[in-house]
């Protein structure tokens, strides 16, 4: 049976962060500890809420590495160490000896901004008076995201039972949870212990730390959630076999690569890989290149000389601008790009949109800068920027604005990897570009706010 985590939005495969245990207590060396579970999910719809949904059940066999500073998961063909030391995700191919590497900000990041959406929500339905309580339920919505929706209570309702060595959590008169727990987890791995929790299984951070001040490894862990109509049931069961643990240490015959085909791939491959970093421009060199273009009357890329500038450096030439403004003002196209670059509201910049959609950027050695602003007046405008944004670092790849702006709507979509990868490619680029004061604000809010991902 295909094994699928459904409708779960959880790292239970940590496929959406990139994606010798000889006795049931685990096994390892000094320097690790191995847990090898065998992990089942089922996921039945309430047909009221998805009528079309075809219930899934399937297993899979998940490996776990605990380090000192790491934690590794393979399943398949894919291994996933967690550096929490470099703040990495590293997803390795161990037949291909390659490996693509992440931003380990990336999980929390769209938990934290989800966590965040919902407290906005349940807030608007309570001053509407409405009863938040039809809607919500802050132990789903704890389990789903791993961490505590702004608002709720640490406990929901959660109560705890243990006999025999098994744990029970139950919540509105129902066991979500139970453990069978086994030996003692050595002092040493104790903090990947709590990494092992928060990136895997969907568990109330209430349940998850409970577990956690046991300090016994789980022989058996159970999880059921709802998550929009769903409801999954997951569970895991330690084995007891020979299979040799994997590395933590990526050798020296391992080559970092990127998947072809995705949106990002090229730039990565390029920056990352071949280590080719666009060198940018200098101030004096742009207002010289821009005086040129106006002596020879091509005033449209005169003015997207100074605009690249500024977005590729985020300095702002006042005065050689004012200059390069003035020379280049009386042109039709120009008057245009500055009229409708800046839209103040959502309508009005659907309006520019279209005005900035008259203009044929292949007409202009630096065209590409209109797609830029183009992008930006799209996605104000709800639309999708992305394939301008990437057009635009096709031609140049140093534009480091783009990178920003083209991160900021992956974002806004929820696909935290893009966004990540996108501001990683831009601050390999330009590290202190003013744009992104907001994203290395937002890391450090995270490393605070949550401390236990990190």
């Amino acid at each position: 049976m295909k094994y699928i985590a459904a409708a779960v939005t959880s790292s239970l495969l940590l496929l959406s962060a990139c994606s010798g245990a000889n006795a049931p207590g685990g096994g390892g060396s000094s320097d690790s500890l191995k847990l090898h579970y065998l992990t089942s999910v089922k996921s039945v719809a309430d047909p009221a809420i998805n009528p079309k949904f075809k219930n899934i059940e399937g297993e899979k066999d998940l490996l776990y590495v605990l380090g000192k500073k790491k934690l590794g998961l393979q399943t398949d063909d894919v291994v996933n160490i967690f550096d929490f030391e470099k703040k990495r995700i590293f997803k390795i191919d161990p037949k291909a000896k390659t490996y693509e590497e992440h931003s380990l900000y990336l999980n929390p990041g769209i938990k934290h901004a989800d966590a965040a959406r919902r407290a906005q929500i349940a807030k608007i339905v309570k001053d509407s008076g409405a009863n938040v309580g039809n809607t919500y339920d802050p132990f789903n919505s704890g389990c789903e995201l791993g961490m505590i929706v702004p608002g709720d209570e640490e406990n929901p309702g959660i109560t705890v039972s243990e006999k025999d060595g098994k744990v029970e959590y139950t919540y509105k008169g129902k066991v979500v949870a139970s453990a069978v727990l086994g030996d003692a987890v050595p002092e040493a791995f104790l903090p990947m212990m709590e990494k092992f929790y928060v990136y895997n299984c969907n568990i109330h951070p209430f349940i998850r730390k409970d577990l956690l001040s046991r300090k016994r490894i789980p022989k058996e862990l159970n999880v059921e959630i709802n998550v929009k109509g769903l409801t999954n049931t997951i569970k895991m069961a330690l084995k007891s076999n020979d299979s040799p643990a994997f590395s933590l240490d990526l050798g020296s015959d391992y080559k970092i690569a990127y998947p072809k085909g995705q949106p990002l791939s090229n730039l990565q491959e390029l920056i990352f890989v071949k280590k080719e970093i666009p060198v940018l421009p200098k101030r004096e060199d742009a207002f010289a290149e821009a005086k040129t273009l106006v002596a020879k009357k091509e005033l449209v890329d005169a003015l997207l000389t100074m605009i690249e500038y500024s977005l590729c450096t985020g300095d702002q030439p006042v005065s050689e601008s004012e200059v390069i403004m003035n020379d280049t003002k009386k042109d039709i196209t120009v008057k245009k790009l500055q009229a409708n670059m800046m839209p103040k509201t959502p309508q009005a910049a659907l309006a520019s949109y279209k005005v900035l959609n008259t203009i044929d950027s292949t007409k202009f050695k630096k065209g590409y800068i209109i797609e830029v602003l183009k992008a930006n007046v799209e996605a104000q405008a709800g639309g999708n920027p992305s394939p301008r944004f990437l057009y635009t670092l096709s031609k140049n790849p140093g534009v480091v604005y783009a990178y920003k702006n083209l991160g900021t709507y992956y974002f806004s979509r929820y696909d935290a990897q893009n966004a990540w990868d996108s501001f990683d490619l831009g601050r390999k680029i330009k590290p202190d570009h003013v744009l992104f004061q907001d994203i290395n604000k937002l890391e450090q809010g995270l490393e605070e706010s949550h401390p236990e991902y990190f």
